[in-house]
């Protein structure tokens, strides 16, 4: 059932953003030509340099960002009006269980801000190959040569492993504990969207009184992060990494586990 959970999931957050996708790369590859167009034309200056040239990419920026502020918002949007709105009439007589539904809801979450971050990348790769490809070839070219020479220390593969599952835990426990704030907001019998960010808010002020209570347990632990050497930084560094890995699994366990409790116990729908 969980697959069928997230297939509704996935056309619904695909309804939405796979218009602004497209539009995102589009509007990269635009500024792209019209930016190169404008520095190759020496002659072009005062409002049409500025109308071509860098307002453009100011409101590519901008856009990049407020993709990111939707993502986020929508998010909360579908967690909302699918489990605890109308829709939430028809998702709970469905043969899945509360986990399901909020499983559901993160996997798609996840994929999804992952899909828009290489989607903002894929717009600054093609900005620039259409702006400066030959340039931008040659630079890689450099890179790799560069890379190729270098003796990459052992902590290297471990570093960049530690960093890749802090991000993934890290995204899953944000989202999480905003499942839970709402939740937890939906509770009230009114002005449930101003509890649930009272929630939030209260959450992090928890987390941060918690956090601060081990940091001088953390304070005491052999770690080696002395900068000796370059591979023994690294090892402290990894080290580090995991253990913030390690608090975000534990946050988002608990997280998950509060959410279940509350809509499979407190269920209130609108």
């Amino acid at each position: 059932m969980l697959g069928k959970l997230m297939k509704y999931d996935f056309r619904c957050m695909l309804r939405r953003f796979g218009p602004l996708w497209i539009g995102l790369i589009g509007l990269a590859a635009i500024n792209g030509f019209t930016v190169g167009h404008v520095l190759e034309n020496e002659k072009m200056e005062g409002i049409m340099a500025f109308l071509l040239g860098g307002l453009p990419v100011g409101l590519l920026f901008a856009l990049w960002i407020a993709t990111g502020v939707m993502m986020i918002v929508f998010v909360c949007e579908r967690f909302y009006k699918g489990l605890l709105g109308d829709e939430g009439y028809l998702m709970f007589t469905l043969p899945a269980t509360t986990a399901e539904h909020i499983g559901s809801k993160l996997i798609v979450a996840l994929v999804m801000e992952l899909i828009t971050a290489l989607v903002a990348f894929l717009g600054m790769f093609t900005f620039v190959m259409i702006y400066d490809a030959s340039g931008f070839l040659a630079g890689l070219r450099e890179f790799g040569e560069m890379l190729a020479k270098l003796d990459i220390p052992r902590g290297v593969p471990g570093i960049i492993a530690a960093m890749t599952v802090l991000s993934l835990v890290g995204a899953a426990a944000t989202d999480l504990q905003i499942y839970q704030a709402i939740s937890l907001g939906h509770l009230a019998k009114k002005n449930r969207v101003a509890m649930s960010v009272l929630a939030y808010i209260v959450i992090n002020m928890a987390l941060t009184t918690l956090l601060s209570l081990f940091n001088p347990m953390l304070r005491k632990l052999p770690l080696d992060v002395s900068f000796d050497s370059l591979e023994a930084a690294l090892r402290g560094g990894a080290v580090l990494l995991w253990i913030a890995a390690l608090w975000y699994a534990v946050k988002a366990a608990v997280f998950f586990f509060g959410t279940n409790a509350v809509l499979s116990r407190h269920l209130n729908l609108e």
